[in-house]
């Protein structure tokens, strides 16, 4: 079982960063310790893989939802967000430009060898970022962002088409360690309800 859960370490940073910029802890290290140990949780997927659950897929599956929120959406970005990010733009646009005159002098930099990225191409990589944060603050500000409703009925549909069951009571007990709070089979039963009453009303946002 550890060596099957370590393995996707890698695939657990992208997860991880993307927590933090949603502002939803994500315990990695204590989830992937409780995965790969012999209680519930670690029986609970494993339990999952036996029945035909892909080991990888679901890791990555679990880790998607850990970082969303369980209840309502909100806006990922204020307004008042939106204004200081675009100070930053302008400020990472303006070094950009400024960095671009002595880019030439800066392959010489005698310790560019320990810096992240080539010190020749900081310029590039700062318009780089800047243009990125550009693009993200002129999405539509009536977004919202997903929450754990959009993608935990995929999950539990997934679930059905490769095991024939829902295993809500597994599900509910691997959530509730990668939440690092109690999600129980009823909570995880009623979302699925509600997910079913949206599509019946016609009213659903699945994720993309």
């Amino acid at each position: 079982m550890e060596g099957r859960v370590s393995h996707h370490k890698c695939h657990m940073r992208d997860a991880k960063r993307k927590s933090e910029c949603n502002g939803r802890p994500f315990q990695r290290e204590q989830f992937l310790q409780r995965l790969s140990e012999k209680g519930l949780v670690g029986q609970s997927f494993e339990r999952l893989v036996q029945h035909g659950c892909d080991a990888e897929l679901l890791f990555k599956a679990l880790a998607v939802v850990a970082i969303l929120p369980w209840g309502r959406s909100e806006k990922p970005i204020t307004a008042r967000a939106r204004k200081q990010i675009e100070v930053v733009v302008a400020d990472l646009a303006a070094a950009s430009e400024t960095l671009e005159r002595y880019r030439h002098a800066m392959m010489f930099c005698r310790k560019g060898g320990e810096w992240p990225i080539p010190p020749h191409e900081l310029p590039r990589k700062l318009r780089d970022i800047s243009n990125c944060l550009q693009q993200w603050i002129a999405e539509p500000s009536r977004a919202k962002s997903y929450t754990a409703a959009q993608y935990v009925p995929q999950l539990v549909s997934d679930m059905i088409r490769k095991t024939g069951k829902p295993h809500y009571r597994e599900l509910a007990t691997l959530l509730s360690a990668a939440y690092s709070e109690v999600i129980s089979e009823p909570q995880l039963k009623a979302l699925i309800s509600r997910y079913k009453a949206s599509i019946r009303r016609g009213n659903v946002r699945r994720p993309k």
